[in-house]
């Protein structure tokens, strides 16, 4: 295994090289520490204490895709990347890409629901709620 993502990761990584997921993409995949915005290392520490303890050696950061905040520079659209959205070769390489995110987060960017006490309702493939919270939950 050399490393995990998820569709929207996977997609990025074709078209940039770049192994990067948007916050919200990534927080679906393990635990983020909201004050570093990166994965909870405590978390990751006990996952790979306890594989360990089952004779895996492993570095789940390792693993990881890097998270990046909406915004941040995600690398640009290569030569390669290109031609598999376009054979023709008409599409140009070095279009800069956002931090790839889940259809959920962008939702939530799409409906200004990005302070404390909003949220929104996504009725698709399937029906859930997302709300930013004013302060962390304490326990899960």
């Amino acid at each position: 295994l050399d490393f995990f993502t998820t569709l929207a990761g996977y997609v990025h990584w074709q078209l940039t090289g770049h192994k990067v997921l948007g916050v919200g993409d990534a927080s679906g995949m393990f635990p983020i520490d909201s004050t570093t915005g990166g994965y909870d290392a405590a978390m990751l520490q006990k996952f790979n204490t306890m594989a360990a303890a089952k004779g895996y050696a492993v570095d789940l950061n390792a693993l990881l895709p890097e998270v990046l905040p909406a915004g941040a520079d995600a690398g640009t659209l290569t030569e390669a990347g290109a031609r598999l959205l376009d054979p023709t070769g008409n599409l140009q390489a070095g279009i800069p890409l956002c931090p790839p995110e889940g259809d959920a987060g962008t939702g939530m960017a799409a409906t200004n629901s990005v302070a404390p006490r909003t949220g929104n309702v996504s009725a698709g493939t399937s029906i859930f709620a997302m709300v930013v919270l004013e302060k962390a939950l304490s326990k899960v």
